[in-house]
């Protein structure tokens, strides 16, 4: 199964978005690259 490209972007609004419920600097990496992923 392959991800559609807007599959890719919902995933990195949602981690990017889960970045505020976490403390940690992490999430927002993989929410970028799931963005730049999306774009391609």
């Amino acid at each position: 199964m392959q991800l559609d490209w807007w599959q890719w972007a919902v995933a990195g609004i949602a981690l990017i978005l889960a970045e505020l419920a976490v403390p940690a600097f992490v999430l927002v990496w993989f929410g970028l690259g799931g963005l730049v992923v999306g774009k391609r």
